[in-house]
């Protein structure tokens, strides 16, 4: 797509005229006015680049005359942080939109009246916004008003009686018209008072500049970018030395922007070099007017009219200084100016910070930025971009991702000289990879993007125990952390946690706890005379003696006079990897716990039992030479067989909920449960089915066959394809339910079993090499909900 991508037009009735309204839209399939007469559009995610750092969600948009929203073809996609663009309203997730409705009608409940409500084919819902005026766009929430599997549904509309219809179907598979209406007893409607009105002011070629110039540093985004834009539209000598003159540095970085944006039409190298001077100065800056100088930076570079490389020394030094920030919409900028200016340094800063990334994103941004640093590709700099190259090769993602990560990998290798292409360890064959399983082990770093997901999925279900998460927090966390009255102290106090953070900035500073370290709790690096090394967070320095709280919880003493040096470090007391070795359950019971604000007593004993003990198969049977530990999972692999086989539990269960992650490197599997053995190492009953176009539905093995399928369009956007996929099965009285990545495949009732066995399935035919971790059982305190 041209930019500017996806567009909103106005035509009128005879079809003549066309006007464009906005653009930077993916893929909107329908468009709906509110009550106010606000025009809004529920634009789709791009599920192939699921994994990437320019993937975005499926979006809520404010469409405003003029406005900007980013979307562009490949990894070209502006991020949200780009002044010269207009954010979301809200995120709304993975998921496919279809048509769009005002609900305006009063035979629903009046919170639902006045709500725009959406279909989202893929996930099988009808989502409902609730929209309230701020400044000059909105805030809101969003719920799902009816959800179904399947529930395809295409478009909707209000009927006279204010039941709302809504048409299912497309792709092949079976479609019908439905009505909703509300049974219950509806409160009579308000009195009518006329829409809300935004605080949105319109600008055209009247309204004076120094207006203009004094809306660039409102607090409203929206605001800032109409008279922003409004400003592009004015000879830039008309406005640009009142600019200059702004007290406001938000401001100066604004006009500087807009400046940039007039110059890319026109010749103009001194102006240019001017700008790119004053946008160096504002990069001092804090809050947005620093982001904003850095995007008005990027602009300007991209002028034909800017200086040689060369001559912009001083601006690359300031930056290399700069980086890492420690926020991630700043980093993420600046790592994209290095790469370009590419001041001496850059090569192993980028190495760095790629290294030290919790988020693989992140990582896979800084990847992107080093792929473009022609120099310095020497000595053990590309050895390392090749060992994060040979892991993030074995990531999963959506259908594009493997493909960029491989063309990364290909420019890496047109920079290297031939001695250095023979030093580095890259597998070319795309087939490699995917015949494998990297050994998973039990602590494999956690991915940020992948964990947030699943916990924001997770956090509010009916399973979540925060006594587990207080048994977590006091296993892992009370060595350091103050909880209400529960231990620690040394450690910030996790007291009113909820108040502070919001679950994505949580996560971040537990899985990164060294990017943004505030002052109190900086460590120090000591050596001592007799040449050792200690590292750690000062808590007693009295002048005769260091007391230091390493990053295990263990404390370090020294007298004075065995200290040679003392220097501080960037380093955290929190150690990394925290939450590596717990499953994706628990870290959800973890930050249920935390966020939920108030301390309880863990249960006597963990409500989850572990299945398998990390080393060894004791408490499963399968056949000799299939099955094997690997790198804390099991593993099991076969090729060629005529029968399927199973690993199955010595154990019979009935009632439980079962967690497993799996990484399935090719072929097609499943998870065996209330099942039973019919002979050697063969089994019958349900299986939640892994692989192939199957993944998240119901089987019987050995009976009925398939009890309920998945869509494809549902597992295709959850599935990380060779990458690890949480599964979770419950099995309460004839209810059995399968959840994939925290979102439910399969609800169904059923009882044909009541208790039996667990297993897990290498298919018959072709290769199959699964490895499972984290295979745990619940049968304690299993939630009503579940029933």
């Amino acid at each position: 797509m041209r930019s500017p991508s996806g567009i909103v037009a106005r035509v009128d009735r005879e079809g003549r005229e066309w006007r464009v309204l906005a653009g930077g839209l993916r893929n909107a399939y329908d468009l709906a006015f509110d009550g106010r007469g606000e025009l809004f559009a529920l634009d789709s995610d791009m599920e192939w680049d699921a994994g990437l750092p320019w993937y975005r969600p499926v979006r809520l948009l404010h469409v405003v005359p003029g406005g900007e929203y980013g979307s562009r073809t490949g990894s070209s996609v502006w991020p949200d942080s780009h002044e010269d663009s207009l954010p979301a309203v809200l995120d709304v997730g993975r998921g496919s939109p279809t048509g769009m409705c005002l609900y305006d009608a009063e035979a629903f409940p009046s919170r639902l009246r006045g709500t725009l409500l959406a279909g989202d084919w893929s996930q099988g819902r009808i989502l409902a916004f609730q929209l309230s005026p701020d400044g000059a766009s909105y805030t809101g929430t969003v719920e799902v008003l009816l959800r179904g599997r399947p529930l395809n549904v295409t478009d909707l509309a209000v009927a006279a009686d204010g039941a709302l219809l809504f048409a299912t179907g497309g792709r092949g598979s079976p479609g019908g018209v439905y009505r909703l209406a509300y049974q219950g007893e509806v409160e009579e409607a308000a009195a009518r008072t006329g829409p809300e009105a935004t605080a949105r002011r319109p600008f055209d070629g009247r309204t004076p500049a120094d207006a203009l110039l004094a809306l660039l540093p409102d607090p409203d985004r929206f605001v800032r970018f109409a008279a922003a834009r409004e400003l592009e539209r004015r000879e830039p000598a008309s406005w640009e030395e009142a600019a200059a003159g702004n007290p406001s540095a938000l401001a100066r970085a604004q006009a500087l922007l807009a400046a940039a944006r007039v110059g890319l039409g026109r010749p103009d190298a001194a102006d240019c070099a001017r700008r790119i001077e004053g946008a160096t100065a504002l990069l001092d800056a804090g809050g947005r007017a620093r982001l904003v100088a850095l995007r008005a930076l990027e602009v300007l570079l991209l002028d034909p009219d800017a200086p040689p490389r060369a001559a912009l020394r001083g601006p690359g030094e300031k930056l290399l200084r700069l980086f890492p920030a420690g926020e991630r919409a700043v980093d993420r900028q600046i790592a994209v100016l290095l790469a370009h200016l590419a001041p001496e340094g850059t090569l192993h800063a980028l190495l760095d910070r790629i290294e030290a990334e919790p988020s693989r994103a992140d990582q896979i941004h800084l990847a992107y930025c080093l792929r473009a640093v022609r120099e310095g590709w020497r000595g053990e700099a590309p050895r390392r971009f090749a060992r994060w190259l040979s892991g993030a090769l074995r990531w999963g993602g959506g259908y594009s991702f493997e493909g960029y990560i491989r063309a990364i990998r290909d420019e890496f290798l047109v920079l290297l000289g031939e001695e250095e292409r023979k030093g580095v360890s890259l597998d070319p064959d795309p087939a490699t990879s995917r015949s494998s399983v990297p050994s998973p082990g039990g602590a494999e770093p956690r991915d940020f993007d992948r964990t947030l997901l699943f916990v924001q999925r997770t956090l509010d279900r009916p399973r979540r125990s925060t006594g587990e998460g207080a048994r977590i927090f006091g296993e892992r966390c009370a060595a350091c952390h103050r909880f209400g009255d529960d231990r620690g102290g040394v450690g910030p106090d996790l007291t009113g946690l909820a108040g502070r953070f919001a679950l994505p900035e949580l996560l971040e500073e537990v899985l990164a706890p060294s990017r943004r370290v505030a002052d109190p709790y900086r460590t120090i690096e000591v050596v001592t005379k007799g040449g050792a090394l200690v590292a750690g967070l000062p808590v007693v320095d009295d002048g005769t003696r260091l007391t230091m709280l390493r990053s295990d919880a263990e404390t370090v003493e020294l007298a004075a006079e065995e200290i040679e040096e003392r220097r501080p470090s960037a380093r955290s007391a929190m150690p990394d990897g925290l939450l590596d070795p717990l499953s994706p359950e628990e870290v959800s019971d973890l930050f249920a716990y935390l966020l939920g604000g108030e301390t309880v007593a863990p249960p006597p004993d963990p409500l989850w039992r572990p299945l398998f003990d990390g080393a060894t198969l004791g408490e499963w049977e399968g056949e000799p030479g299939l099955w094997k530990v690997e790198g804390g999972s099991i593993v099991g692999e076969a090729e060629g067989r005529t029968e399927s086989r199973f690993l199955a539990s010595r154990e019979t269960f009935g009632d439980f909920l079962l967690e497993a992650e799996v990484r399935l490197a090719e072929g097609n599997s499943g998870v065996q449960f209330r099942s039973e053995r019919t002979g050697p190492f063969r089994m019958r009953g349900y299986q939640a089915d892994l692989g192939e176009t199957y993944w998240g539905s119901l089987y019987e093995e050995g009976g009925r066959g398939m009890l309920s399928q998945v869509p494809f369009d549902v597992w295709r956007s959850l599935v990380e394809e060779r990458g690890w996929n949480h599964l979770l099965v419950s099995a309460v009285g004839e209810r059995l339910r399968i959840e994939l990545n925290g979102v439910p495949t399969v609800d169904l009732r059923d009882g044909a079993a009541r208790e039996g066995r667990l297993g897990i399935q290498l298919h018959a035919g072709g290769r199959t090499r699964i490895a499972l971790r984290n295979l745990r059982l619940r049968t304690r305190e299993l939630p009503a909900d579940e029933r």
